[in-house]
């Protein structure tokens, strides 16, 4: 009877252990799925997307325009606040790389929030920014 218990607890244990380290495991993965992007081709005028989108994990959705160098990164600030910024750094106009929190400089490291002020420099100017309007179920970008 007493090597019973112990095959008992042994692979309770085991099965704890294994559930404990797949609790950690599942966001470490779900992190680091991509951004959500779309792609469209607008010289100018409105660009919308929709507002599903924006998830409680994905607060970020990057426009890929045929039609700029630059991809456009439409941030959720709040439920009902979204802004949109140019994927340019203004320190010396490279191209950014967009994180769950914010945007970086591979050149020289400067780093953006997400609501497109400087976090580190050498930038010292904020990210160029494009109005944006919600409706019921779309942002609405005006290049």
């Amino acid at each position: 009877m007493d090597l019973e218990r112990r095959i008992f607890l042994k692979k309770a244990c085991g099965t704890c252990a294994a559930l404990l380290t797949l609790g950690a495991i599942v966001p470490a993965v779900q992190s680091c799925a991509p951004l959500m992007s779309i792609k469209t081709d607008v010289k100018s005028g409105d660009i919308q997307v929709a507002r599903k989108l924006f998830t409680v994990e994905n607060k970020l959705v990057l426009i890929r325009n045929a039609s700029s160098e630059f991809d456009i990164a439409v941030v959720q600030l709040a439920e009902d606040r979204f802004r949109a910024f140019e994927m340019q750094c203004s320190h010396q106009a490279n191209p950014l790389v967009a994180t769950r929190t914010g945007f970086f400089c591979n050149a020289h490291g400067s780093s953006f929030t997400l609501e497109g002020k400087v976090k580190n420099p050498p930038a010292t100017a904020s990210l160029r920014e494009y109005p944006c309007r919600l409706d019921t179920d779309v942002v609405t970008v005006t290049l």
